[in-house]
């Protein structure tokens, strides 16, 4: 099913490109931490699902490539005790075995974001991860295109309130010396959202990042979830905010170059009233106009959520997806204005939104390691 998904989503994309003109295509190419997950998964999602929304379409076409249970390298065995075919050979080189094949259709210009070693831990080796991602990066420079090396996201796995588990072993620290190997771009994801989940804590990172979430939350799910690998839609998109910052600061140009090539961004800043009713809320963030952004706040013992309220002191209405449950829990598709938003208990008041609506003009360049510092 999620090979379907995959291939509807590549045709799709296919379509869209020579329609809206863009200057380049960016390839995202990952395992499932990246792919697009179908509607009956959710809120789980991928970093590349709603990735397209960063960027102009007249600018810049997405094509998420991202493959569940993917090693990049291969060469060990899968779970059935055979061979694992890694990305490169399945998906990406002339002729790949599962066809439609990326590198026939890099066009000069183009840029192609590669994040494995998740999978590679189980599946491959160090040596056949290696020897793929060099093939990889050659092959996208002989089309004239830009490769740029991300290293994997961490799992909710906490040593310490201040140290976050190392679950995939030297990888993180291969796609480093990889890219420093091969002079191409790099973006430390392992490290980058190791000190975005210390920032929020572990509650936080659970019930707004990774894939915790419950029947009673989302008419879809036939059990409760609590996957501490994959992301929730409100996760994966904070990781994507942090991918294109990154790439908005590069100290390659090339890459630097992409953040002209972005949407505008608007803020959504979130109150809770009267402060202290709340366990926890989603924290203020940015998002482009489109991307669907997630509300939702967690009540303390005995505090009574009255609803969430509008920059215009009104109660919004149902959420904009028709699967979530949960009062605690708003959605809503993001417009082309910096707003608010208020999560409203017993004894507070909506709070109304006073700034004047424009786009965003400066990003963040780092993660922060602290909650005071998360915007």
């Amino acid at each position: 099913m999620l090979n379907k998904v995959w291939q509807a989503a590549v045709v799709a994309s296919m379509v869209v490109a020579p329609l809206t003109w863009s200057a380049v295509t960016i390839y995202m190419c990952g395992d499932s931490t990246m792919q697009d997950w179908a509607e009956g998964y959710y809120p789980k999602q991928g970093q590349g699902q709603d990735f397209h929304f960063w960027f102009d379409p007249t600018k810049a076409t997405v094509v998420n490539r991202g493959q569940g249970g993917m090693s990049l390298g291969g060469g060990g065995l899968d779970k059935k005790g055979n061979t694992a075919v890694g990305y490169y050979d399945m998906f990406f080189k002339k002729g790949c075995s599962a066809g439609n094949c990326i590198a026939e259709k890099l066009q000069a210009g183009d840029y192609v974001v590669i994040q494995f070693g998740i999978n590679d831990v189980s599946y491959s080796t160090e040596d056949f991860f290696a020897s793929n991602m060099k093939k990889m990066v050659s092959d996208v420079r002989a089309k004239g295109a830009y490769p740029i090396i991300m290293s994997p996201i961490r799992r909710l796995y906490y040593d310490s309130p201040t140290q976050i588990h190392n679950s995939y072993r030297g990888y993180p620290a291969l796609n480093k010396s990889l890219a420093e190997e091969l002079n191409v771009p790099f973006i430390d994801m392992s490290e980058m959202v190791a000190n975005y989940m210390i920032s929020v804590g572990e509650q936080y990172a659970a019930q707004f990042i990774f894939n915790y979430a419950t029947k009673s939350e989302y008419s879809n799910l036939g059990s409760d979830q609590t996957d501490p690998v994959h992301l929730q839609m409100n996760g994966a998109n904070a990781f994507g905010r942090i991918i294109t910052e990154q790439m908005r600061a590069h100290t390659d140009p090339i890459v630097k170059k992409l953040g002209d090539y972005m949407a505008p961004m608007y803020q959504v800043s979130v109150k809770v009233s009267p402060e202290g009713a709340a366990e926890a809320t989603s924290i203020n963030a940015y998002y482009p106009k489109g991307m669907t952004v997630m509300l939702k706040t967690i009540p303390k013992s005995g505090k009574k959520f009255l609803g969430w309220y509008d920059g215009n002191g009104n109660k919004v209405g149902a959420p904009s997806r028709s699967n979530v449950k949960s009062p605690y829990i708003h959605t809503f598709v993001m417009g082309s204005a910096s707003t608010q938003f208020t999560a409203v208990y017993e004894g507070g008041t909506a709070q109304k939104y006073t700034g004047d609506g424009a786009a965003l003009t400066a990003f963040p360049t780092t993660t922060p390691k602290s909650l005071d510092d998360v915007d």
